[in-house]
Formats: C-alpha cells, structure tokens, sequence
C-alpha cells in the first residue's frame, strides 16, 4: 500500500486520492451510525491512460477473497470464484456511477474475464453479493487474482504488448440492502495499488496493515486459511 501505481488508469482521475495511488480510508473503522454493516470486496480492470496497443488479449479474474482478523485470529470471511459470484460492468463515471455494457465472458469456477474496449476502458468488478462484517475487526485484506488470457485463439496472441492494469479495494456498506446514493450508502475500507496484469496469474490485494510486523503476520497465517 505504500508504492505508487505502475501507471494511471482509464476513468480514474489522477485527482482522486485513489488515482494516484493506493489509499487507507475508513480501514477498519465503521461508521457508528451504519446498522448492519456489509463489506464488498472489489476490484478494476483498466487501460493504462497511456493506452493498451493489444487487441486481442482479455483480463480474467478469479477469487475475490475477504480476510478478517478478529481477537487475534485470521478468518478467510469470505471466497468468491465462480462466475456467478463475480460480476461486473464497464463505468464511463465512477463520480455519477454511470455504466455501458461490457463484453464478459464465464470462465466456471475461474471467474470471469473481460476484454476492454480498443480506446481505452474501465471495468469495475465486486463481488455479487454483500458479505456481513460486525464491528470490531482488527484487520481486513481484500485479494484477487488476475491474468491476461488471448480473445480469439484463431488471431496471434499479441499480450506482450498489452497495457491492462488491475488493483483491489473494498467497501463498507450501511446494510445489505442499501442501494447507492452517492452519499451516506457506503465508504471506502482500502484501496490498493495498479499493477500491469500479465499471462501469469498475479494476486493484487488492498489492506488495512500499516507496518512490517502486522504484513508478516498475515503472510505467516494466509497458507493455512481455506478455502484456496
């Protein structure tokens, strides 16, 4: 969470605290007054602004994964692979939620995949359901996983040349039924960082942990939660 992005992404400006880089909001504080809080792991998949010459390459993404820590103890709260329980949509404003269809594709139990438009494009994906999360958390980490994979097997495999980033967050919601206003429905948890996707499968996370110790913990108690 302390390094900047690998580069910017389409429809995130610059200006936002998340555009430049990665941020720790609300972490794990939850707004007192929301009354059954539920978290929303999520994730974008986006041109860099510098543009992505790749024309048939697409980003797949699977296991969208809650961590809690809680008294003491690492949970893995909740594990989202399917194609049914990642969902997502291109957005043209992140600022008015405005959305336009994207082009998806089911993977079964590796999620799903999407290929951006050739001027550029931002899909943001989250998990389809909320996920309840009472107060008093000590620490929550949002991970995914995601590739580059080829469009259409019959066209050359250009993803050498492709320019697609992806970064994790999550949200903390009023209630499971909350939708959103703009304002007052849901806050920020974390943000995390750009990273270039590649053909092999990469982890991107965002997290609440502000030091070394706390990160090494974690690392030390991740092999052991399930499922994977």
């Amino acid at each position: 969470m302390a390094k900047s992005h690998e580069a910017y992404a389409h429809g995130v400006n610059p200006a936002w605290g998340w555009g430049s880089g990665p941020i720790l909001t609300n972490g794990v504080n939850f707004p007192s007054d929301y009354p059954s809080p539920h978290f929303v792991p999520w994730g974008v998949a986006a041109t860099a602004t510098t543009g992505s010459p790749a024309r048939n390459v697409r980003v797949q993404i699977r296991k969208v994964i809650l961590d809690i820590k809680r008294n003491g103890t690492w949970s893995r709260v909740a594990y989202n692979t399917t194609d049914s329980q990642v969902v997502g949509t291109l957005y043209t404003n992140y600022q008015t939620n405005t959305t336009a269809p994207a082009n998806v594709r089911k993977h079964g139990a590796d999620g799903i995949s999407v290929r951006l438009p050739d001027t550029g494009g931002s899909f943001h994906f989250y998990t389809a359901n909320r996920i309840p999360v009472a107060f008093g958390a000590q620490e929550i980490i949002t991970r995914l996983e995601a590739r580059l994979i080829v469009d259409d097997a019959a066209k050359p495999d250009d993803r050498a040349s492709a320019r697609l980033l992806v970064n994790s967050g999550g949200d903390i919601w009023r209630s499971a039924t909350q939708t959103w206003n703009g304002s007052g429905s849901n806050v920020e948890s974390a943000i995390g960082r750009f990273k270039f996707a590649s053909n092999d499968w990469q982890t991107f996370t965002s997290h609440t942990l502000t030091n070394s110790a706390e990160i090494n913990d974690y690392l030390a108690r991740e092999s052991a939660l399930s499922p994977r």
